[in-house]
């Protein structure tokens, strides 16, 4: 058997020795390891710092690393600070010296140098002379608030020298604050170390007003902010006034809205608040209140009775564009609204102004983000014997007064909606009016934390003591500063608006992202999308970025898809899938620029409702107006169908069965653009129907005591050609009248008077549907020789010469001559019933009223435009259809008529337009 035999004593002393000479070796040798990995950590660190400052400053080229401390490293370059006692940064040789004393892990150790000789020691002397400054940290920063009437106390301050022993109390201030008075005030901070090295460090302090306060005055007021930050904005729409049953006033009128928000302001910003005026009361028995300032609309008189309704309360809102209260640009600027509410009835409450939307009451639908009686303006109420109905509510929308024709039953209106910039659910409009679909503002100011409550609703109170069912009177509005800072700022790689074809790959170019702190913050930004390249519209990429104060801006970039190919204009507007936008449409080699409007169910237009319905934005000259009714569309006597303002041209398509009994109109709505050949059909043999660049040419004025030249007509869809002017005496001539385009008919020339020893020559019209020609004029001693300008965009100015004798004047006072042209002018509907009329007719040029008829002559007459009609299965006209020129008023010599456009009317069989004609 085998047995185990341990160490002898001997062998185990002998053991022991061994492994003490090896401890005795190794633990030194392990221990310098240790050391050296720890300095070589700690150096890896100072070089990353150094690293980080280099990013920052090729990132900014305004960073200042001498600004660095241990309080801000982590703002000012991202970094951790807690694992050190100091940080600091000197400028050494034109080179960059970092000073780093460790803390916790790094006790003991201390790194100084530059990028290319950093080196640690434990020896803080050796990083440090006698002449480096001591450092003041300022809490709170270098710049700050204090409220007008309030007392400023200091946020405070750090002070060190460069071994960090603490030199807090021993800093001395010098400057003083004035809170009584508005103002930048400086505050010096100053501290000495013991080798008499000193530093000073300054803080501003603005002095503001903390909140401002605005009231009704009927005008609009204006805010500047003082100073970069956050503002709280609180607004209340106006209450609307009280009908009469009985003769005596009875029920409130509907409550106002109140929203609220913050906003990021820089510093001598702009806004204009326009604060609603409640609607007024029914002031006697059978009169309507008027509505309020800021859309309020006036109450239904009853012409009956003695029950007057009452007047709509104007909203409450800010805008970024100043003007009259219902100027068109000023309200699209609009940020913020809180809508006012409406008057009331013999029967009932006025509506309260509503938030998103307002509520339906009667007979009368309440505003929305997209719909109302009209962007910012309530609709007047109707008088009625014994039940008019009241005014509505001003809002984002207006509110509604519809009546329903009835002598019993309440007939109060709507209040007007709210709006916020960026707020969930609201629906903002571009600067051409268009909504798009998206809450934030055009000008991409936009409102945090925000707040939107209807007139029904708790609120606060004006004072803020309390609360408050809605608000019944005036409204109010109140800026409140909240908080220093600034937004940081987006810049869009490329354009803002790009346009690619229906199946392309869209590749974003992106957008980078600088804040004034944080710097670079390209790589926080989110972005959103909704772009389908497999669906024609116009989409939007939003970008959205944060600081680290939580800050935040966001800027939109459209992406407009359209079709690859299309073979016309026709084609393409029959396309199902074309969303609301603008669209650039390619064919046959010509770009077409148009603005489409979608319009769903079955439409009916009433004179009740409103006689004028105007169509599309109020941006002239630059788009094919494309109106497309998905039903059926019925105009009711006394309507007029038009576009806002001049187009080139207006199409309206309706799929289903068009009934006209009341206008449809392009007078006067010609574009002032060059012509190009608009192709509205492609047959099937590869010809085009189409609108030719170039219509009737525009009259050539003759020399003598003559009438002027009617335009030529135009002929294969052409449009007229302007007339010339008229001329007095053998020597005088007229001005030449343009030719007519695709877009427009031509402009009428000038007229001509004068002696017959003094010929002149009136002024030809401007091309393209421009101006029409101004008149050129003389007086003698004894007669005047007055003459009227040519019809065009606009009319060209009179001669009156009214002073002096033997003088002549060109284009000195206000036009006798109408402005517009005939416009393109094209109509499409599975069937057409026409019972009244569809026109595109130009426009007149007059005797300038007042003068000796013997001797004054009249401008030319702009020429007629373009009717384009097609039709699938049936059409009956038992109007009027006329596309014929302006005709010049009677002179002693009268200027040429306008040339007729042309009226071309077929079906589409077989791919194929088929003439009627």
């Amino acid at each position: 058997m085998n047995k185990n035999k341990g160490f002898t004593l001997i062998e185990l002393l002998m053991v022991i020795v061994v492994i003490a000479i090896i401890l005795a070796i190794a633990i030194p040798a392990i221990s310098s390891l240790v050391k050296k990995a720890r300095i070589s950590a700690f150096e890896s660190n100072a070089n990353m710092v150094l690293k980080a400052v280099k990013y920052q400053k090729l990132k900014d080229q305004s960073f200042d690393p001498l600004l660095i401390t241990k309080g801000n490293m982590n703002e000012k370059i991202g970094l951790d600070s807690s694992n050190y006692n100091l940080v600091r940064f000197e400028s050494q040789d034109s080179d960059l010296m970092l000073i780093l004393i460790g803390a916790k892990e790094w006790q003991g150790l201390v790194a100084c140098g530059t990028s290319r000789n950093i080196k640690v020691t434990q020896n803080l002397e050796d990083c440090i002379t006698d002449d480096m400054d001591p450092i003041i940290e300022l809490t709170g920063g270098a710049e700050t608030v204090a409220f007008l009437g309030e007392s400023y106390v200091d946020a405070g301050f750090n002070a060190f020298d460069v071994k960090g022993v603490d030199l807090s109390n021993k800093v001395q201030i010098t400057g003083e604050v004035d809170t009584d008075v508005e103002g930048v005030y400086t505050l010096t901070y100053t501290v000495e170390d013991s080798n008499n090295n000193k530093v000073t460090a300054t803080r501003r302090v603005h002095v503001i007003v903390k909140t401002n306060e605005y009231s009704y005055t009927g005008d609009y007021q204006v805010f500047t902010s003082p100073i970069n930050g956050k503002y709280k904005v609180e607004l209340w729409g106006a209450g609307g006034g009280k009908g009469r049953q009985n003769g005596s006033l009875i029920h409130n009128g509907g409550a106002g809205a109140y929203t609220n928000g913050i906003i990021n302001l820089k510093q001598d910003e702009t806004l204009y608040v326009y604060v609603g005026g409640a609607g007024f009361n029914s002031p006697s028995k059978k009169i309507g209140g008027d509505g309020g300032f800021n859309g309020g609309a006036k109450g239904g008189n009853d012409n009956d009775d003695d029950e007057g309704s009452g007047g709509g309360g104007g909203a409450t809102d800010v805008r970024l564009v100043d003007g009259l209260w219902n100027d068109t640009e000023s309200l699209r600027s609009r940020i913020m609204v809180a809508g006012g509410g409406a008057g009331s009835t013999y029967g009932s409450v006025g509506g309260a102004g509503g938030a998103l939307s307002s509520d339906a009451i009667c007979f009368s639908a309440g505003a929305t983000q997209t719909t109302g009686y009209a962007l910012g303006i309530g609709q007047p109420g109707t008088n009625h014997g014994y039940t008019p109905s009241s005014g509505a509510g001003g809002g984002y929308y207006g509110g509604y007064s519809k009546h329903n024709g009835s002598s019993s039953g309440s007939q109060s209106a709507t209040g007007g909606s709210s709006f916020i910039s960026g707020y969930t659910g609201c629906d903002s409009i571009d600067e051409m009016g268009i909504h798009t679909g998206q809450p934030l503002h055009y000008s991409e100011k936009s409102f945090q934390n925000s707040t939107m409550i209807d007139g029904k609703s708790s609120m606060p109170t004006i004072d803020g003591s309390s609360t408050m069912i809605g608000n019944l009177g005036d409204g109010y509005a109140r800026i409140t500063f909240s908080e220093l800072g600034v937004d940081p700022t987006i810049t869009l790689i490329g354009e803002k608006v790009i346009n690619i074809s229906r199946g392309d790959i869209y590749k974003d170019p992106g957008a980078t992202a600088f804040d004034p702190d944080d710097g670079d913050i390209t790589d926080k930004i989110v972005v959103t999308s909704d772009v389908n390249t497999n669906m024609l519209g116009t989409y939007s990429v939003v970008y959205s970025v944060a600081d680290s104060d939580g800050n935040v801006t966001t800027t939109t970039r459209s992406v407009i898809v359209n079709l690859p190919h299309a073979n016309s204009i026709l084609e393409v507007i029959s396309n199902n899938e074309l969303r609301d936008g603008n669209y650039d449409i390619k064919i046959n080699g010509e770009m077409y620029n148009i603005e489409l409007i979608n319009v769903d169910g079955n439409t009916i237009y009433k004179e009740e409702e409103s006689p004028i319905i105007y169509l599309g934005n109020d941006i002239p000259d630059e788009r094919i107006l494309v109106v497309k009714y998905n039903g059926d569309l019925t105009i009711e006597s006394g309507v007029l169908l038009t576009p806002t303002t001049r187009k080139k041209g207006m199409f309206i398509y309706v799929k289903g069965t068009l009934t006209n009994n009341g206008t449809i109109s392009m007078t006067a709505r010609g574009a002032v653009a060059e012509g190009q050949n608009v192709y509205l059909w492609k047959n099937s043999d590869e010809t085009y129907e189409y609108v030719p660049a170039v219509g009737g040419a525009g009259a050539v004025a003759i020399k003598g005591q003559v009438d002027g030249i009617a335009g030529s007509v135009g002929l294969e869809r052409g449009t007229g050609g302007g007339g010339s002017g008229a001329s007095m005496r053998s020597a005088t001539k007229g001005g030449n009248g343009s030719a007519g385009t695709s877009y427009s008919g031509g402009s009428g020339g000038g007229g001509a008077s004068s002696a017959a020893d003094s010929p002149v020559t009136g002024k030809s019209a401007s091309p393209n549907g421009g101006a029409g020609g101004d008149a050129v004029g003389r007086r003698t001693s004894g007669t005047m020789y007055v003459a009227s300008g040519g019809a065009g965009n606009p009319g060209g100015k009179d001669a009156r010469p009214t002073a002096g004798a033997n003088r002549t004047v060109t284009g000195n006072a206000v036009s006798s001559a109408d402005d517009g042209t005939g416009g393109l002018l094209i109509i499409y509907s599975n069937n057409i019933y026409n019972n009244a009329v569809i026109e595109s007719r130009g426009s007149s040029s007059y005797f300038p009223v007042g003068y000796n008829t013997g001797v004054a002559v009249s401008g030319g007459s702009s020429g007629g435009g373009s009717v384009n009609i097609f039709y699938i299965s049936n059409y009956e006209n038992n109007g009027t259809i006329t596309a014929s020129g302006g005709e010049s008023g009677p002179c002693a010599k009268k200027g040429g008529n306008g040339g007729d456009g042309s009226v071309t009317i077929g079906y589409i069989l077989e791919n194929n337009f088929v003439s009627l004609d």
